[in-house]
């Protein structure tokens, strides 16, 4: 069997990784239109789905290395007072030790551990597919005039994927509402929790890294595209946050002094259909969702969990069929539970917000960090 991604990014690079444990005899190659593999994202966080695949492409142990597992995750008002606070050890037992584990990593440490557990697999970078070649023929011609034979093509290649112009024609991407930006400073969080404040329009989040970094988001509502937001530098950026508490102030000073801002958009992608013929879409190109539950890269994984297994097992066609009904229902429900749950924490009504608010307080910790690993253990 002869298996194209289009995309090397965390989707992508998990499937090639299983392929080579479960498809030996495949022949595997990832077209990544970057010409180098650059140490570029900020922050992710594993949880314990994701974990348990990649597990079993044996890549836990560098993984649990360079990541910090998360003791704690704190819910917070504006001012910083902690409404909630979650812990992994206070959900269920669950099918393994993997339900337990919540991990914080870069996402360039994330993406250099995935690239060095691959030992057979093509890697084509500063390439692409030309869409114009997306026929039933087996070769499939890239952006620099060479060709490729495939069997079967895989679309990993993120929101802007052009697989998926061969797939379907219907690609709506629904706005969330606000717009974000993410960066990593060099200020550490005290202790190994995560921080999220809810502070009407605004809402800030921090992640601690190893080597006493953090990883940031900060949400504000706005329209899709305001320009308002747009290439700001980071004094605007930080003033645009000031005024909120618990350690944001600390980490706004960081930004400050030294940090790249990535930002965007957020919102989510619901297609008719996830594959056509020999081509599949896999991670944000066939469902992208709002980072609301931290499963957005952990969707991409299970994907190639379920792809690399029905491919094990069957003809390509059947295989990508099967794939799609078996994701399908998880990944809506997803996208839905965290589409709901960052309109909810961007409320601005003060009423609204103070109830919101009084009613997240008096949820027990047990049971929120119940709900969180039931998720987790829902997996595949």
């Amino acid at each position: 069997m002869r298996i194209l991604i289009q995309g090397g990014g965390i989707g992508g690079l998990t499937l090639a990784n299983l392929l080579e444990r479960r498809r030996p005899q495949a022949k595997i190659t990832i077209v990544e239109q970057t010409p180098s593999w650059a140490p570029l994202g900020a922050g992710i966080t594993l949880t314990g789905n994701a974990l348990r695949v990649l597990d079993a492409a044996e890549l836990t142990e560098p993984l649990l290395q360079r990541g910090l597992p998360l003791e704690s995750t704190r819910l917070a008002d504006g001012r910083g007072r902690v409404l909630l606070e979650a812990r992994p050890a206070d959900g269920p037992t669950g099918r393994d030790d993997w339900t337990r584990i919540v991990l914080s990593i870069h996402r360039a440490a994330l993406h250099e551990t995935l690239v060095e557990g691959l030992e057979r697999t093509a890697l084509l970078l500063g390439k692409s597919l030309d869409p114009e070649s997306f026929t039933e023929g087996e070769a499939l011609r890239l952006s620099d005039g060479t060709t490729v034979e495939a069997d079967l093509v895989v679309g990993a290649d993120g929101v802007d994927s052009q697989v998926r112009e061969r797939v379907t024609d219907a690609a709506p991407f629904r706005y969330a509402g606000y717009t974000c930006w993410r960066g990593v400073v060099d200020v550490p969080l005290h202790g190994a929790t995560a921080w999220e404040l809810w502070g009407g329009a605004r809402r800030f989040g921090l992640i601690p890294l190893v080597d006493d970094r953090t990883y940031f988001y900060a949400c504000i509502n706005a329209p899709a595209g305001d320009p308002r937001y747009q290439d700001l530098d980071n004094e605007a950026f930080a003033d645009l946050f000031e005024g909120l508490g618990g350690p944001v102030p600390e980490v706004l000073s960081g930004v400050r002094r030294d940090c790249f801002l990535h930002h965007g958009d957020l919102g989510e992608l619901r297609l008719d259909r996830w594959h056509r013929d020999r081509f599949v879409l896999l991670g944000d190109a066939a469902h992208a969702m709002t980072p609301n539950l931290g499963q957005g890269a952990a969707m991409a994984i299970e994907d190639a969990a379920v792809l690399s297994e029905e491919l094990s097992k069957t003809k390509p066609r059947e295989a990508v069929a099967r794939f799609e009904e078996r994701r399908r229902p998880r990944v809506e429900v997803l996208q839905t539970q965290a589409f709901r749950m960052g309109s909810m924490a961007h409320w601005e009504s003060r009423f609204a917000g103070w109830l919101r608010n009084r009613l997240v307080a008096l949820t027990p910790r047990r049971v929120a960090s119940r709900q969180m690993q039931s998720m987790v253990d829902a997996a595949i």
